[in-house]
């Protein structure tokens, strides 16, 4: 498939960057098909991400550095009873101690160097030492199978030589850049009365041009496809419309791309857009859509590229992650691509 776009969707509070392709098949076997045209998103961690990340560990690291200090130097810090009871004042003892100390509290049932407390009538039990203790606890651990939790297994890599691109390539389409821009956006239009009022004021009107029963819908004009019309018709040169989580703008509202996208109001909702292909889980979003302005760019001189016929191609887009990446880090997932096709509505 000949690449139409390539696109940079990048997010600055995301870790990732992301890259999105768009594939379309242009063979005359692929007209109108389903899956010949699609859409993959490239994943790979920042580069930056991984400065802003080593700098906060940095950070961390000093802070953890700075408590450690306060803590010894508040433990050196002269306390109350060494004011009143420093060694310097030559009391009690003579070894700077506490005069009122005599080093054992005779009413006490601990064991303190090796001696009973008088007092006591239970019999001294030997204390077990640090080195056999941890021994036994080691043991006890290992038997139990406690000793802790096994580290993660790390994310498999896809090794080996890449398949090598064919050369020459059969077909590709000249290169462009964009130039980015809000739409244009004119006053949002009354709502177009109903047909059968249309068609009365054509009766009065014979030079008027009649209205095809294509463009109706239970009695009402397409608004759907109207809306689309006047849109392109204010911005006559945009080939990409980008507006991550937005609602796209859809050329029809009768084929199967508008009922996997459109609610019973008519609405769209991106709750009903299918599961991602790599998480199997809902939550694609809206990301950006093919313009018809696209193919007489892509096209240039040459007329009737077979395959290129749609109206609009809706790109919706997960935030999952790949856990399979290959040897550069980048992870792949085919995202979901909804194509309205020319002559549809």
């Amino acid at each position: 498939m000949p690449l139409l776009i390539q696109l940079n969707g990048a997010i600055p509070e995301s870790p990732h960057d992301r890259m999105f392709y768009v594939f379309g098949c242009n063979e005359k076997t692929c007209r109108r098909k389903n899956g010949s045209v699609k859409a993959l998103r490239g994943v790979k961690v920042a580069k930056d991400y991984e400065l802003r990340l080593a700098k906060g560990k940095e950070e961390e690291a000093a802070k953890r550095a700075e408590e450690k200090k306060r803590r010894e130097e508040a433990a050196t810090e002269p306390k109350a009873g060494d004011m009143l009871f420093g060694s310097g004042a030559g009391l009690g003892t003579g070894t700077g101690g506490n005069p009122f100390s005599t080093g054992r509290n005779p009413f006490s049932a601990s064991v303190t160097a090796g001696a009973a407390s008088p007092f006591s009538t239970k019999p001294t039990v030997p204390t077990t030492t640090a080195p056999v203790a941890e021994k036994l606890a080691k043991s006890f651990a290992d038997t139990l199978r406690i000793s802790g939790t096994t580290p993660p297994e790390p994310e498999p890599l896809l090794y080996g030589p890449s398949e090598p691109w064919p050369s020459p390539l059969p077909f590709s389409y000249p290169l462009f850049y964009f130039d980015a821009d809000y739409e244009t956006l004119a006053p949002d239009t009354p709502v177009p009365r109903k047909i059968e009022e249309v068609l009365g004021d054509d009766d009065k009107n014979p030079d008027s041009l009649p209205v095809s029963n294509n463009d109706a819908d239970d009695g009402h004009l397409d608004t759907v496809f109207q809306r689309f019309a006047d849109r392109v018709g204010q911005n006559p040169e945009q080939v990409l419309r980008y507006e991550r989580g937005g609602a796209p703008l859809l050329y029809s509202h009768a084929d199967e791309v508008a009922k996997a996208l459109l609610d019973s109001k008519k609405e769209f909702t991106s709750g009903r857009i299918p599961p991602c292909a790599g998480c199997g889980k809902r939550g694609r979003v809206f990301e950006f859509q093919l313009m018809p302005h696209a193919i007489s760019v892509l096209e240039g001189d040459s007329v009737g590229l077979d395959g290129m016929e749609w109206g609009t191609v809706i790109v919706a887009t997960c935030t999952c992650v790949p856990k399979v990446r290959d040897a550069n880090g980048v992870g792949w997932v085919e995202e979901w691509v909804g194509v309205q096709w020319e002559g549809q509505k």
